[in-house]
């Protein structure tokens, strides 16, 4: 008699403490891969590591040893249905809840040294930060919630390889988090939601958009509405079907976040629409100029090394890097600013995100560059393909002062929204030959319609030789972007449709 192959039916193998492996591995697949490092276990008001955690869940199915004997028996079948595998998901996430706080720091928040020393949280002195840490943890609880995670002191800022882990995982940890309770400090009404200092603080944009269910208290920790949760997205995308009520509460936080109800509601990690959700980051701050890079990872879906000390220039440098290396939207280099000051010769790259500001022009398609190459960081600058228009193909003129490193561009009306382009390079450049300039424009093709971006580009090398080498025309440090007319996004449409517009890839 022959044994049925694993897996296929028949109960799982049995460990030693009399719970299921597959049981285990659940548990321990929740715990290590989609959970915060410590956490507060609220009826005992201590920290819990991840061993503590799984050995705390494991304990407690041991001791109700039905809820696991309910779980099917059925496992994975021919048809790809695990109806076993998905109860137990269930039900290991509903031993495992926990919930997370999103606020703005206030004086004397608890550490993570204080709450290994305290245990009993009468030992504590009050505090703002303490009170705030104990009617975080009283709400969770109200909840029926017994795990509880805050930034204050749930993580063990001396580790820098724990320090970088809850970085990289912040957007995650608040999205698989069972709800996420906002304190709204400065807030007392409604009203006074959008001015509150919360929305002016880099790492909260991730803690408003990635959460499923939110919950929002206002100063004294007054409920903002009646409401058990202001925000339920798994509600609202059930059935498949996206559907959502846009009440005063929403109206609100998107007025004091610059985002629309829409975007907010329905808002995936991802490398996409990069002008616009860098436009929502643009005007907040962080303590460390290297935050405001690395509180933007887990919205675009990418992740980076935190290298604190490198400089918010390097930082923002490596997040847009990262971005690029998964998308082809050419929508990234829209920008207007100063370029991140690097080592690296490329300066197509922002410094911050408010280099992103007024430069939200496209319609919400998917879209890819219209050449073949990628995009593509090398040592030798950016490599793109772009179609390059010689100066005196579109009568660009150009009038330099006596020192040539003054120049007024005047351009084509017809061509291009600008009337004329003054350039003052502060003699990191000199304007000599007409023939070492041209326009570079790159752009997209879109299921609706095509977009287009230019610059001014300059010639380093002799212009009867190769062309291929470009270096992008700045004012001191600004980027000079240029906006193709209606009439010629239209021309480039045409000589795309018909195979003619023929393209060089440049360095910069």
């Amino acid at each position: 008699m022959s044994l049925p192959p694993p897996g296929t039916s028949g109960l799982p193998m049995v460990h030693t403490s009399g719970i299921p492996a597959d049981v285990l591995n659940a548990i321990t697949r929740r715990v290590y891969d989609e959970m915060p490092i410590h956490l507060i276990y609220i009826p005992e008001f201590r920290l819990m590591d991840r061993m503590a955690v799984r050995e705390h869940v494991e304990a407690m199915l041991t001791k109700n040893a039905g809820l696991v004997e309910q779980l099917p028996r059925q496992q994975r079948n021919n048809h790809g249905h695990d109806p076993r595998g998905l109860a137990l998901g269930r039900l290991v996430e509903a031993r495992t809840r926990y919930a997370i706080l999103s606020h703005r720091w206030l004086n004397r928040e608890p550490t993570y040294s204080e709450m290994l020393q305290a245990p009993d949280s009468a030992q504590r002195p009050g505090s703002p930060g303490y009170e705030k840490l104990q009617r975080f943890c009283s709400v969770a609880a109200h909840l029926g919630i017994d795990f509880a995670w805050t930034d204050t002191c749930c993580i063990d800022k001396g580790s820098s390889s724990e320090l970088d882990e809850s970085i990289r995982s912040m957007y995650r940890w608040y999205h698989n988090a069972a709800i996420c309770i906002v304190y709204f400090a400065d807030t007392t009404s409604l009203e006074d939601l959008p001015h509150d200092e919360w929305f002016t603080r880099g790492w909260t944009l991730q803690e408003l958009l990635a959460p499923r269910r939110v919950k929002c208290f206002g100063r004294g920790w007054v409920p903002l509405t009646s409401a058990q949760a202001d925000i339920d997205k798994d509600t609202a995308a059930a059935g498949g079907v996206r559907k959502f009520v846009s009440t005063p509460l929403l109206q609100h936080l998107a007025s004091g976040a610059g985002i629309r109800v829409e975007d907010m509601m329905s808002y995936s990690p991802g490398p996409t629409d990069v002008p616009k959700r860098m436009a929502w980051a643009a005007r907040r701050t962080t303590t460390r100029g290297e935050d405001r890079a690395y509180c933007l990872m887990g919205m675009f879906g990418v992740s980076i090394p935190t290298a604190y000390g490198e400089g918010p220039d390097l930082a923002f440098f490596r997040l847009v890097e990262a971005i690029i290396q998964v998308s082809n939207d050419p929508a990234i280099l829209d920008w207007i600013g100063s370029p991140a000051a690097t080592s690296h010769p490329t300066r197509m790259v922002p410094s911050s995100p408010g280099c992103y500001l007024g430069r939200i022009t496209r319609d919400e398609e998917e879209t890819v560059l219209f050449g073949e190459e990628p995009l593509v960081l090398t040592n030798k600058g950016l490599r793109m393909e772009m179609f390059i228009v010689r100066v005196p193909d579109i009568r660009f003129a150009r009038d330099i002062d006596k020192s040539g490193t003054r120049a007024i561009f005047p351009c084509r009306s017809e061509w291009f929204v600008e009337r004329e382009v003054h350039v003052d390079t502060g003699g990191t450049h000199k304007f000599i030959l007409e023939e070492a300039y041209a326009i570079g424009i790159w752009g997209c093709r879109g299921t609706r319609a095509a977009r287009y971006f230019a610059c001014i580009l300059a010639s380093p090398l002799d212009p009867k030789s190769s062309l291929k080498y470009w270096a992008k025309v700045e004012e001191h440090t600004n980027y000079i972007l240029l906006t193709p007319s209606e009439k010629f996004r239209s021309y480039l449409n045409a000589k795309h449709r018909q195979g003619d517009l023929q393209l060089e890839t440049v360095y910069l």
